[in-house]
């Protein structure tokens, strides 16, 4: 099956199913056509019934930030993860 996603953009929309003040305000999702560190741009806009979402777009940072990245992320301690994300 064929992406629906073009590389290197998603959307954030308004959790309908958002329960708890630790759930996020907005959820979504992005593809990403390879790893490493990205530039986030985002609009709002609106669905076709007035829902509010994000559209964003990520740019591949260049090499040296890369390498400040990986660098930085070596020496970083390893996030805590929470299980309120609905992906």
């Amino acid at each position: 099956m064929a992406n629906k996603y073009k590389p290197n953009t998603g959307l954030f929309a308004v959790n309908d199913r958002k329960e708890k003040e630790t759930h996020p305000d907005y959820t979504g999702k992005i593809y990403v056509d390879k790893p490493g560190l990205y530039y986030l741009k985002g609009w709002k806009k609106s669905f076709a019934d007035d829902r509010p979402y994000l559209s964003v777009a990520a740019d591949y940072a260049p090499e040296d930030k890369q390498a400040e990245a990986r660098e930085s992320h070596a020496s970083a301690p390893t996030p805590v993860t929470s299980d309120a994300s609905p992906f």
